[in-house]
Formats: C-alpha cells, structure tokens, sequence
C-alpha cells in the first residue's frame, strides 16, 4: 500500500514538492509474540520509507519521514493482540495488562486521536518537517 499509493501520486508530488508520511509501527523492531507477518510488514513499511526518501528528497524536494506509534488503546487491531495473547502464552488479563503496562515507557496506550493531533501538528507547514525526511519518529514507546 504505501509503495503503490506513493507511485499513485507521485507526478503530484513532484510538482507540489510534497510530503510522504507512513504510520509504520514499532513492531519494526520490537516484534510482537504471534505476528510475523505483522511484525515484517512494519519493518518492510520502515526500510521503504527510508529508501523512498533517499529516493525523492534530494532528486524532488519530497519530504519523505515515518511515525511508529506502540499500540493504539481502543482499536480492532489492540483488541486482537490481547487475546492472541491470551490464548498463545496461557496469561490471564490481569498477567497480561501488568505486562503491557511494564513493557511501554510510559506505562501506557498511545490514544488515536493524540497521535492524530501529532501527526496534524507536524503537517501543518513545511518548515515544521522538511528536515525529518529519512526518519522514522518512534511515538510512545
């Protein structure tokens, strides 16, 4: 998707000197127990958005950078993960909440919509984040 979505648009980003933005995860380098093909994906969406901005910054003036959040509170894709995990490792909620809770820095979920307003904060004008290309900002860890 992010390959074919940024081939889509690039003749419009070449005239705009636009902006690439992935919402990879940290599941890049972080793997989750029972998601390999989540976990490679991520790490595939990471490698592509460095390569992209070696790719069209310099040649296009395309600001080209990533956000990895850790997981989301409250989506389909959290809720799966719970209890992929409940029933892979045998923990009951209780055990696998006090592991959540000691395995993120900030002993917490990152909230869609912070990360929304974060994502629309760094948008807002160029100047904001033209020299982010070829970075992957990790987002609450």
């Amino acid at each position: 998707g992010i390959y074919k979505m940024t081939q889509a648009c690039l003749p419009m980003l070449i005239e705009s000197k636009g902006t690439v933005l992935n919402i990879t995860s940290n599941a890049a380098w972080m793997p989750m127990t029972c998601s390999l093909a989540y976990n490679a994906s991520k790490a595939a969406a990471h490698i592509m958005t460095l390569q992209m901005a070696r790719e069209l910054t310099k040649k296009y003036s395309i600001t080209v950078f990533g956000i990895a959040p850790n997981k989301l509170r409250g989506t389909g894709m959290s809720r799966q993960i719970e209890q992929m995990v409940l029933s892979t490792r045998g923990w009951t909620e209780e055990h696998a909440r006090e592991y959540q809770k000691n395995a993120l820095l900030t002993g917490e979920e990152t909230e869609p919509q912070v990360l929304a307003e974060f994502v629309a904060y760094l948008l807002t004008e160029k100047r904001n984040h033209r020299h982010l290309s070829g970075c992957v900002i990790p987002y609450g860890a």
